[in-house]
This record gives structure tokens, C-alpha cells and sequence, in this order.
């Protein structure tokens, strides 16, 4: 009987693998939550700047916004803060881009079709800054 004691030693060392498997994998999951938990301003941040953005692309539609000379493209018709949701502010600027022709089914006797361009920010400090900018346009009588 040579064999004694092997079956300690293999069993051993699988409970050696085991365990250095184990602790990897929680030094991995660490590392995960506190990448997420690093995310969670960031996410904060960009979903006050689309609602703002929303808000904006609501009032364009309902037609608070002037329409102003065709001749004055750059015209910022709007540049403010306002809180989205208690304790999270942002930040924009709604700027007249100019008249465009309608989209097609729209009649270029008829109709004006007027772009705006929206820039929202927010973020509580400069590292979480986040800016989103989108062009809306609105459609309405033609006027001279």
C-alpha cells in the first residue's frame, strides 16, 4: 500500500483552485458594483438633460415659442433653468435655426416649416456634465 495519501493531496489541492476561483470571482464583482455605482451620477445626470429636452420639444410643438424673421437665423428665443425633478436642475437654450421647406405631403404654398435647435445640460459638477442637443421643427400657416 503505496498509495496513502494521495486522495489528501488531489483533494487538496482542488480545494486550493477552488478557493483562489473564489476569490477572484468576488474581486471581479467588486469591481463591477463600484463601475455601476461610478455610472449612477452620470445616468442621473443625462436623464434630467432628456427630460429637459422633452419639455422643450413639448413647448415648440404647443407653439410657445416666437417664430421670428426669416431673416434672423441664430436667434435664441429661449435660454434658462428650470428644476425637471425636485433637487435636479437643467439647464437650456432653444435657438431659431430658420424657415425650411415642409416635409413632403406639406404644400410649400401653404405651410412654413420652422427649426429649432435645443441644447440641454445638466450636472452637478463639471466631471458630470452631461449635453444632449437635438433640432425640432414645427409646422404651421405660411406667413410672409
Amino acid at each position: 500500500m503505496t498509495e496513502t495519501g494521495n486522495i489528501t493531496v488531489i483533494a487538496l489541492m482542488i480545494l486550493v483552485i477552488l478557493t483562489l476561483i473564489g476569490i477572484s470571482a468576488g474581486r471581479i464583482s467588486n469591481t463591477d458594483v463600484i463601475a455601476a455605482r461610478n455610472l449612477i451620477p452620470h445616468k442621473q445626470d443625462f436623464y434630467v438633460a432628456e427630460a429637459g429636452q422633452n419639455m422643450e420639444a413639448i413647448r415648440i410643438g404647443s407653439g410657445e415659442y416666437p417664430v421670428v424673421a426669416s431673416d434672423s437665423p441664430g436667434f435664441v428665443v429661449a435660454d434658462n433653468t428650470y428644476e425637471v425633478v425636485p433637487g435636479n436642475y437643467c439647464d437650456y437654450m432653444v435657438t431659431y435655426k430658420g424657415r425650411f421647406t415642409p416635409p413632403k405631403g406639406y404644400s410649400a404654398l401653404h405651410f412654413s416649416r420652422h427649426d429649432y435647435e435645443v441644447v440641454t445640460k445638466s450636472g452637478k459638477n463639471a466631471s458630470n456634465d452631461v449635453k444632449i442637443t437635438a433640432r425640432y421643427y414645427s409646422i404651421g400657416p405660411k406667413m410672409e
